[in-house]
């Protein structure tokens, strides 16, 4: 008897009786084992990049397109906000150097937000877009912050242009091959001010009921 492994069984070396005892499935199977995928690592993050399902189709690709813009766009926007709240946000005569075109924060303000509507035309006019393209241009056009608006405006047009184009990213999502879960993932991208929660510090120890404490001298 010949017991290779310990574990108190005959071991069955030929392959006749290793059929007779499995079948001819079984054996298939242990010949496929040592191929088969190995699971994805526990907490591997997600791939927010490359779809589930590779769009095919001039409308799937279009729709790929316009999610792949509609995030650009949200990150562009968000660098137009920090440009908004660091330079833009003055009042009394130092809010009227806002209005001066040949002012470098200004120039720098204007290059930033004209970066959008480029982004928006590239996405929203190719092939297979659908003829609601032009409308959807036009809201993000239309919702473009500006220096001469004012700050309550502006701060609606932020609001309006971020829930577009998170708009986009939901209604295209999932024609462009994302996952529900991908989709979510995408959605939580380029949030405006959003920061990690920093740790909270240990609760201290209850003061003394008398007052006093109790220290070793040196």
């Amino acid at each position: 008897m010949i017991d290779n492994d310990n574990d108190g069984w005959e071991d069955v070396a030929d392959p006749r009786e290793v059929k007779a005892l499995l079948g001819v499935k079984g054996v298939r199977d242990m010949g496929k084992a040592s191929g088969l995928p190995k699971a994805p690592p526990t907490g591997a993050p997600l791939d927010l990049d490359t779809p589930v399902k590779p769009p095919t189709g001039s409308a799937a690709q279009a729709a790929y397109t316009k999610v792949g813009a509609s995030r650009a766009m949200l990150q562009q926007l968000n660098k137009v906000r920090h440009l908004y709240d660091k330079n833009m946000s003055k009042t009394g005569l130092q809010g009227a150097a806002e209005f001066n075109p040949f002012r470098r924060e200004n120039q720098e303000f204007d290059g930033a937000v004209a970066a959008i509507p480029l982004l928006a035309r590239q996405a929203f006019r190719v092939s297979g877009s659908g003829s609601d393209s032009d409308r959807e241009l036009k809201l993000i056009t239309d919702a473009l912050p500006n220096r001469w608006s004012f700050d309550a405006s502006n701060k609606e047009r932020f609001a309006t242009l971020d829930s577009v184009l998170r708009g986009f990213v939901t209604n295209y999502g999932g024609l462009a091959g994302y996952s529900p879960e991908q989709i979510k993932g995408l959605q939580g991208q380029h949030v405006y001010g959003q920061r990690r929660q920093l740790p909270k510090a240990p609760p201290r120890a209850p003061a003394s009921s008398s007052g006093w404490t109790i220290t070793r001298k040196k």
